[in-house]
């Protein structure tokens, strides 16, 4: 309740002008300016104005509605979703035949190959590990070093002595 004494919210000589009971204008719609004991409308007799009048809510009719609530946050957004993965891999050896160069299955340049088969035709020494998969071919064997310039032309013999 609110209280200000008689001379607040309403008491006698306040602002009812010295009434008590319903005050929709100064206490508010649904309340009542009242004292203990006194019997007026709107005014419970036990209520908790003791010795001076004062601002409840109004016997008989609904309590005031409760202040409002500030509005609610937007609910947080929903957990971003992981890009989908790509499917494994595809292993070549049914499609190839066994591993090797494999244009028909792998695609033209291209062999079937397994990191522990370096040495298959068109395969590089590191692929795919587990499985055979399609790689880009490489050259069989593969060179080792790149082969040495000609020799220059010996030098001409030196004629046979006079005998």
């Amino acid at each position: 309740p609110w209280s200000g004494g008689d001379a607040g919210r309403g008491g006698s000589g306040g602002g009812l002008g010295g009434a008590g009971g319903l005050c929709p204008l100064f206490c508010g719609d649904g309340w009542a300016c009242c004292l203990q004991g006194e019997e007026l409308p709107g005014c419970a007799l036990n209520n908790p104005c003791v010795g001076f009048h004062c601002c409840v809510p109004a016997a008989g009719f609904p309590s005031p509605p409760p202040p409002s609530l500030p509005p609610s946050p937007p609910p947080p957004p929903p957990p971003s979703t992981p890009p989908p993965q790509p499917p494994p891999p595809a292993d070549c050896w049914g499609g190839c035949g066994g591993a090797g160069l494999c244009s028909g299955f792998c695609g033209s340049g291209h062999a079937c190959c397994r990191t522990d088969s370096p040495w298959t035709a068109g395969c590089p020494a590191q692929s795919c590990v587990g499985y055979h998969c399609c790689v880009d071919a490489v050259p069989f064997p593969p060179p080792s070093s790149p082969p040495s310039p000609p020799l220059p032309p010996s030098p001409p013999s030196p004629p046979p002595s006079p005998p």
